[in-house]
C-alpha cells in the first residue's frame, strides 16, 4: 500500500505486555499507537484488553491529535479480541474513524516494529540503572521512552523529529530535556522481597 501523506491518515494500533523479572510486578498492558505518515508514537496504559478500554485509549490519543489540528482517519489493528468486539467498531464509526484489520493469523508490522523497539528501549535503560526501579515507576520509563523516540530524527520525513511533524514545533536543548533517566527523580520506596534478594540498591537516588 501507498504510505500515508498527511498526519492520522492512516494509524497503527496494537496491545502489548511489559512484564520484569521481579515476582512483586504486576505486567503492564498496554496500547501502542503509531503515525503512518510521522512515526509519532503514543502509549496508554489499560487496565485490560477489552473493547471499552480500547476505546478508551483511543479518545486520550485522538484528544492528542485534535490538539495540534489533527484527526485519526483510520486505524490499523490486528485480528485482537478487543478490536473485533461489535461494539468497539461501532463506538469507532461513531468518532468518525475508519478500522482496517490486517489479515488472520498476522499482525500490524508497523506497530509490532514500535512495540520490539520500544521495549528494548526499556529493558536497556532500566538494566543500566544503578538500582532497582520502584514497580509504580515503571509506567514513567515507558513514557521516557516513548518521548525519546519521538524526539528522535526521523530521516524518512526530511530529517524532521516526529514530535516537530505532529505538533509544528522543533524541539529545543532548553526546552526539551534529554537527561537520562533516573539520574532526575529521586524516590524513596521500601524495598520488595525480590530486589532485597538481588543485592542491587533498592532505593533510585540521583
Amino acid at each position: 500500500a501507498a504510505p500515508s501523506s498527511k498526519i492520522g491518515q492512516l494509524v497503527h494500533a496494537d496491545i502489548f505486555n511489559v512484564s520484569s523479572d521481579d515476582k512483586d510486578f504486576e505486567t503492564l498492558q498496554c496500547l501502542i499507537f503509531v503515525d503512518d505518515y510521522t512515526g509519532f508514537k503514543n502509549i496508554v496504559h489499560l487496565t485490560n484488553g477489552t473493547g471499552p478500554e480500547i476505546i478508551r485509549g483511543v479518545k486520550l490519543v485522538g484528544e492528542i491529535y485534535a490538539k495540534h489540528g489533527h484527526k485519526i482517519a483510520k486505524l490499523r489493528t490486528d485480528n485482537g479480541g478487543g478490536f473485533l468486539a461489535g461494539k468497539t467498531k461501532a463506538d469507532l464509526a461513531a468518532m468518525g474513524i475508519e478500522t482496517e484489520h490486517c489479515a488472520p493469523q498476522s499482525h500490524v508490522r508497523v506497530a509490532e516494529r514500535a512495540i520490539r523497539h520500544t521495549k528494548e528501549l526499556f529493558r536497556s535503560t532500566l538494566f543500566d540503572l544503578p538500582y532497582l526501579l520502584p514497580n509504580d515507576l515503571y509506567k514513567n520509563l515507558l513514557s521516557y521512552v516513548t518521548a525519546s523516540t519521538n524526539t528522535t530524527i526521523n530521516s524518512n520525513n526530511d530529517f524532521r523529529y516526529p514530535f516537530q511533524l505532529m505538533t509544528g514545533v522543533a524541539p529545543r536543548s532548553h526546552d526539551f530535556l534529554r537527561g537520562s533517566f533516573g539520574q532526575i527523580v529521586t524516590k524513596d520506596v521500601q524495598p520488595t522481597e525480590s530486589q532485597q534478594e538481588s543485592g542491587r540498591q533498592p532505593e533510585g537516588r540521583c
